[in-house]
């Protein structure tokens, strides 16, 4: 049986960006202070923001995975922070990203993303019993939505 040092978990959440919160603001403030973070926490991940939203892929020791996760909850830059999966992961599938980052409102990239990721790890079921695929799938369709909206 593997040790509780060596299990890694991952997880995949969704959020809306914050009213206003610039690109840069995003890269400076997040994604390059969040890489050299997450290195010294031995996260890797993805990070996905568009106009509107953000989607993000951590993977790491699951309590550090769930600290970070509890943090982004409070961070004021996110908003409606919704929890999409999380589960024990065989292994890491951003292995050289400690903040690997993906912009703009390709819907059909970011889904393709997250059906990549959960499928890779065996999720079958990710909510109201769809597959990884269908979780892309209808992840495009919202973003799609929102895009509309705006």
């Amino acid at each position: 049986m593997e040790s509780a040092q060596n299990q890694l978990g991952g997880l995949f959440y969704i959020s809306e960006r914050a009213p206003g919160l610039r690109e840069a603001e995003i890269v400076d403030g997040i994604v390059l202070p969040a890489g050299a973070k997450n290195r010294r926490l031995d996260i890797t991940g993805c990070l996905w923001f568009g106009s509107e939203r953000f989607a993000q892929v951590l993977e790491g020791a699951p309590d550090a995975v769930g600290s970070l996760y509890d943090e982004i909850e409070r961070d004021a830059r996110h908003r409606d922070v919704r929890l999409v999966w999380r589960g024990p992961i065989a292994e890491r599938s951003f292995h050289r990203w400690g903040m690997k980052h993906i912009t703009g409102d390709d819907r059909d990239e970011m889904g393709q993303v997250v059906s990549d990721y959960l499928g890779r790890h065996g999720v079958t079921s990710v909510i109201r019993d769809e597959t990884p695929v269908q979780v892309g799938t209808r992840m495009r369709r919202a973003f799609t939505r929102l895009t509309a909206r705006a």
